[in-house]
């Protein structure tokens, strides 16, 4: 059977009817089409969204050179609260040889700990899909692990 292939082709200019404005990438970046922005990469006209809300919050475009990382170091996470804008590539390497800097609040004991000292969990979010997040910390865990011990014992 030959298929007439003027019939599924789209002309110049549309879009499909599925298209969002957006893709993630095989790295896990989410990338938006924005051709009026003067950093779209590639013929394609897309811009990272990291770098979109960063600007958004410090209201200009990044600096050349300036890196946005992701805290928690998932990619498609782009909350504002967990990005950081860096000087340079330099820093952004620094930062990843010394996780334990970035500091976070248990939400059991309410204290500013580093990073090293929480223990890494994998949720299933409805947002974002397989996260990782940091919801207590090590010695808050223990504790509760005793205190459900001992009750079951009770």
């Amino acid at each position: 059977m030959i298929r007439n292939s003027e019939n599924t082709q789209f002309k110049k200019g549309q879009k499909p009817h599925n298209f969002k404005g957006s893709f993630k990438s095989c790295q896990g970046y989410v990338f938006i089409y924005k051709p009026e922005h003067p950093f779209a990469q590639g013929r394609k006209r897309y811009v990272m969204e990291h770098r979109l809300v960063m600007e958004a919050k410090i209201n200009r475009y990044l600096a050349e050179g300036e890196v946005v990382h992701h805290i928690n170091g998932i990619r498609y996470d782009n909350r504002i609260e967990n990005l950081v804008l860096l000087k340079n590539n330099k820093e952004h390497r620094a930062l990843h040889r010394a996780p334990n800097i970035i500091d976070k609040r248990c939400s059991k004991c309410g204290l500013i700990k580093p990073l090293i000292e929480f223990i890494i969990r994998h949720k299933q979010s409805i947002k974002y899909g397989h996260t990782v997040y940091y919801p207590s910390c090590r010695k808050c865990e223990s504790d509760s692990k005793k205190s459900k011990l001992i009750s079951n014992r009770g």
